[in-house]
């Protein structure tokens, strides 16, 4: 009776399956992270054109006009700096995060070969199986006519 294929690694195979897949989420949750990062600078500058805009468009500009639109560009300006630091860190986790499942990818590609390899050598015993069993029944059949 011919046996089953039975991939001794198909277990690590699954789990490297589910690491990928864990992996592939913390990489869109990064690349989410950036996105969002990005969001508040274009709201914060639009924003910011919108109040400088309302300011400058009016006919008479006072002193304490002038002082309330310097705080606010410089509040604007170290809020867009930290915003884009956040950012770089952001991005630089998504590059971490890419390195790390490109990792885990080449693993799961490495068992799954490994796996493929097996299977062929299978393939290959089986096959020589039903050689056997053919010639033995050509052998039988030869006999039994002699």
């Amino acid at each position: 009776m011919m046996q089953r294929f039975r991939f001794r690694l198909e277990r690590a195979l699954q789990w490297q399956i589910r690491v990928c897949h864990m992996e592939e989420e913390k990489l869109r949750a990064c690349r989410h992270a950036v996105s969002e990062t990005e969001e508040l600078v274009r709201t914060l500058q639009a924003s910011s054109r919108v109040i400088e805009h309302e300011i400058l468009s009016r006919s008479i500009i006072t002193t304490p006009d002038l002082r309330a639109l310097c705080r606010h560009r410089a509040k604007v300006a170290n809020r867009e700096r930290a915003l884009m630091c956040q950012k770089r860190e952001q991005t630089a986790a998504v590059h971490e995060q890419m390195i790390k499942l490109s990792s885990e990818r080449n693993r799961r590609r490495l068992i799954e070969k490994l796996r493929e390899r097996a299977l062929h050598e299978f393939t290959i015993m089986v096959e020589r199986e039903f050689e056997a069993l053919a010639l033995e029944s050509h052998l039988a059949k030869w006999a039994s006519k002699t």
